[in-house]
């Protein structure tokens, strides 16, 4: 979140010469999803005697002006496996990125694939193909948030064998993944077709 800090009050001056000043964030009680800027601002204030009892405080000097804290990102993996496999179809999956109350993550994210090396974007609710053997990797997820992985439209020639990690929390240590498996159904009927013949004499009923 951007925003200034007010509330620090007034600091008094009460000799003349140069005042140093060093400002820190207040990390007792940090939020584990947000990486924090530790490094300390410092402030320099010229006080001048005005030989007259009274002093004239210049404008301060910063050593720079924000504290810059990041989001801690994360990254969901996506996998698809498939059993029995004879052709190259694509599968479809909806992918729901949600923040820690459930609510849609606003913006897109980019995702790659181990089958090309092109950069995509998605977002919350976006529906992506994949095919056997493919992994795509979703990158610069917030920590903490939620995603939920549903293969949808299954073709008739396939049942979804296995699937894990499907539903979770992105965490910044750690990759992500959800993982399916569908196997190619082999189940059919042939009609067998083949010619008696008896050599010597006349084939009998």
């Amino acid at each position: 979140v951007d925003g200034t800090i007010n509330g620090f009050g007034s600091i008094e001056i009460t000799k003349p010469g140069l005042h140093k000043f060093i400002l820190k964030e207040d990390l007792s009680d940090k939020d584990k999803s947000i990486d924090y800027d530790e490094n300390p601002i410092e402030i320099s204030v010229n006080a001048i005697d005005n030989k007259d009892g009274t002093l004239t405080v210049e404008s301060p000097t910063y050593s720079r002006d924000t504290f810059t804290n990041k989001v801690k990102k994360g990254t969901l993996m996506i996998e698809k496996q498939v059993n029995n496999i004879i052709k190259d179809d694509l599968f479809e999956f909806k992918v729901k990125l949600l923040d820690k109350d459930g609510n849609p993550l606003k913006g897109t994210f980019k995702y790659t694939s181990n089958k090309d090396d092109l950069t995509r974007d998605i977002e919350n609710g976006s529906i992506i193909n994949l095919r056997a053997g493919e992994v795509i990797s979703i990158t610069g997820v917030p920590d903490g948030s939620l995603y939920e992985v549903e293969e949808i439209n299954i073709s008739k020639d396939y049942k979804l064998s296995d699937s894990k990690d499907t539903k979770g929390v992105i965490n910044n240590s750690k990759i992500s993944k959800a993982l399916f498996i569908n196997s190619y159904n082999l189940n059919g009927i042939y009609q067998i077709k083949a010619k008696k013949e008896l050599s010597g004499r006349a084939l009998k009923d």
